[in-house]
């Protein structure tokens, strides 16, 4: 066997042991197609927490670091912003929803609020309403509270990460070479 082939095998194992440990864990699987409608549910309740009327975890992290004047950079690197069995590519629909909806808030509030501002507004969307959001939904799923919804989040980055890969742009193109197509 090839090193390609090897590599496939490999990642294909990975992919099929995080699958059954997600089963085993009761993580849901994921409908794509439904998942807007789900973050629309949620969206008063992150211009709550942007408006400062709801307390939220992870903005209380966040404060206590820029107080502190540690992790300058945002995150380390043994955080991780992966939310959990939604993975990367629900790090992008997440992100992307968020500011989609919520851009002009967070531009007005950075200009209010120095939590906001001290990171950058895309630090603080991923910083703590993308895993506010992603909470929320995890609550939904698993019918769990929310410090238990964080422990989930937390402890299924590996499965979100090998089941839901945020897949690149695929350009398929004809090469000159030969008389094929190649993506």
């Amino acid at each position: 066997m090839n090193i390609r082939k090897q590599t496939a095998f490999c990642r294909m194992h990975k992919r099929r042991t995080a699958l059954n440990s997600g089963n085993e864990k009761g993580y849901p699987k994921i409908d794509w197609g439904t998942i807007e409608s789900r973050l629309a549910k949620h969206e008063s309740f992150m211009r709550e927490i942007l408006e400062g009327s709801r307390p939220s975890h992870y903005a209380s992290l966040l404060k206590e670091k820029v107080e502190s004047g540690k992790n300058r950079t945002l995150l380390k690197t043994d955080d991780s912003v992966t939310p959990g069995y939604y993975g990367p590519k629900g790090l992008r629909v997440m992100t992307d929803f968020i500011m989609r909806r919520l851009s002009s808030v967070i531009r007005k509030r950075a200009v209010e609020d120095r939590l906001i501002s001290a990171r950058s507004y895309t630090g603080y969307v991923q910083a703590v309403l993308m895993p506010e959001l992603a909470v929320r939904l995890v609550m939904e799923d698993m019918d769990v509270g929310e410090g238990e919804a964080r422990d989930i989040l937390r402890d299924s980055i590996e499965v979100g990460e090998l089941l839901h890969e945020e897949t690149g742009d695929v350009v398929a193109y004809e090469s000159e070479d030969e008389d094929i197509y190649t993506i």
